[in-house]
């Protein structure tokens, strides 16, 4: 299974901590497997939750703002929700794909792409934990062509 999850990758699963009959969200994976230098586990790639904006709600991050139909299975006004970042390995992942509790969708577009990895940096809702992984991640070439200005 091997090689399967990389950046800019889509997947529909549960939210961390929901029950399991709630509805899956699509999810975005925002590196290639690489290392993880604080626990040196050699395959873990960072996961964040799309979310639509509810009318009438105002209280969600504002980061990373999606628009409707910037990929095809976004059709309402989303967000990233940033403070429900994971980190996984890339096996797990693999595993859920291969049992089909996982569900692989279309890839990110780069530009969509670039705006949430920047959101990532940026956002306020992200501990240092994950921001010092993803630049890690930089380091070791696994988020693409990524080269973020003046942010790290």
């Amino acid at each position: 299974m091997s090689g399967l999850v990389a950046h800019k990758m889509t997947i529909f699963m549960q939210k961390r901590g929901d029950k399991d009959d709630s509805i899956p969200h699509l999810h975005i994976i925002l590196n290639d497997p690489c290392i993880d230098r604080i626990t040196s586990a050699e395959d873990m790639v960072i996961i964040v939750n799309c979310t639509s904006i509810k009318e009438g709600v105002d209280d969600y991050d504002k980061t990373c703002i999606l628009k409707a139909g910037c990929h095809p299975f976004i059709v309402r006004d989303s967000y990233i929700t940033y403070r429900r970042i994971t980190l996984e390995s890339a096996y797990f992942i693999e595993t859920k794909i291969a049992s089909g509790d996982f569900i692989t969708y279309a890839p990110v577009a780069h530009d969509l792409y670039i705006q949430i990895l920047s959101g990532l940096l940026s956002s306020k809702a992200v501990s240092l934990k994950y921001k010092r992984f993803i630049k890690a991640a930089i380091e070791q070439n696994a988020c693409g062509d990524f080269q973020p200005i003046g942010i790290i």
